[in-house]
């Protein structure tokens, strides 16, 4: 009696430990789970939410398509561009934090502008400095004309033979231009592409997509144009936290064969 007595007690033991080794995996599978949930939330967090004003995450190229399409002007399709995300990154890193001058910040905030085109007559030396650096990396054969409606609408063919735009040759190819903006950070995304799209509607407009050479040859050239849009922000630290946002705008056009 005794022996079989014995014999349940061993095997009651040897369960226990079977139970214990069970639910011993059973805790680790569940630490391990735990573990990967864990560095999947850090990994999500650790990436900054894109600020645009309105934390919308929509492509700043999408909203600048959909701003000219409710204008009834579908001639260019925009897309994003990691060359110009670059270079405006790049060339934003050109403007310290103290460089923005005053006379800058009084003509964008103090006479009711949000946003400015920048022009060949800015009177800040470190939005003038982005805008070189831009250029530099981007190389536009468009040069920057009286507002950024005209430097865009100089991409159009017509301008053959004109010896201040040589580089809108109908025959010539890829060529671009790229246009800098600066908008107050307080700006909505759909509110500052609403308005660059005024900005450059009439240029958007008047884009050739055919053109009738003047050569003997009398050859025939289509024509398609793309563009993209990039945005990159700067706060001003010294100047009571006023921050802008730098959009630039690239246009090209190409020879469809």
């Amino acid at each position: 009696c005794f022996g079989s007595l014995s014999f349940i007690h061993h095997k009651e033991e040897k369960f226990i430990m079977k139970l214990k080794k069970i639910v011993s995996l059973a805790l680790a599978g569940v630490m391990a789970v735990s573990m990967l949930t864990a560095c999947g939330s850090n990994a999500i967090d650790e990436k900054p939410p894109v600020d645009d004003g309105d934390n919308d995450a929509t492509s700043y190229s999408a909203v600048l398509q959909d701003e000219l399409e409710s204008k009834n002007i579908m001639k260019v399709k925009f897309s994003d561009s990691s060359e110009l995300d670059s270079a405006l990154e790049s060339a934003v890193a050109h403007a310290g934090f103290d460089a923005v001058t005053n006379d800058f910040i009084h003509s964008l905030f103090g006479n009711g502008y949000s946003i400015r085109w920048v022009d060949q007559n800015t009177s800040s030396d470190a939005v003038e400095n982005v805008n070189n650096k831009l250029r530099e990396v981007m190389k536009p054969e468009i040069g920057m004309q009286k507002t950024a409606s005209e430097t865009v609408r100089w991409l159009s063919p017509e301008a053959i033979g004109n010896p201040h735009n040589p580089g809108a040759d109908c025959d010539e190819n890829n060529i671009n231009t790229t246009i800098l903006f600066v908008a107050d950070r307080g700006m909505g995304l759909e509110a500052a592409m609403d308005e660059i799209a005024d900005m450059i509607a009439d240029g958007v407009v008047g884009l050739n997509t055919s053109y009738d050479s003047r050569d003997v040859n009398g050859a025939t050239y289509n024509y398609e144009y793309t563009g993209s849009v990039s945005v990159c922000a700067k706060n001003f630290d010294a100047m009571n936290g006023i921050g802008v946002n730098f959009i630039a705008v690239n246009i090209v056009r190409t020879i469809v064969y």
